[in-house]
């Protein structure tokens, strides 16, 4: 059985480097926006964004930790995803 996010929490955001690569390499459905910090080197990002329809924005760094309160730890990236589904045993 699977449970569906509730209603009005099916949107969060990841971030980091290879958290957001994973999503997009083996999800990419789940991820709907993309932030990328400027001045980072992430092509292999955009690719992926851009070959799965995802959109993105260059902002700086400073958007993300005011929007996402993520500092360093974020690598220059964040993703929008949709809410992660949990199965019962």
């Amino acid at each position: 059985m699977t449970k569906k996010p509730e209603k009005g929490t099916s949107r969060s955001f990841i971030y980091g480097y290879h958290t957001v690569m994973a999503v997009l390499t083996h999800q990419p459905k789940r991820c709907k926006k993309l932030f990328i910090a400027r001045k980072q080197d992430h092509n292999t990002i955009i690719n992926l964004a851009q070959k799965h329809g995802i959109t993105y924005e260059i902002v700086d760094r400073t958007y993300l930790d005011k929007h996402f309160s993520v500092s360093s730890d974020a690598q220059g990236l964040v993703a929008l995803t949709t809410g992660f589904f949990y199965h019962d045993f």
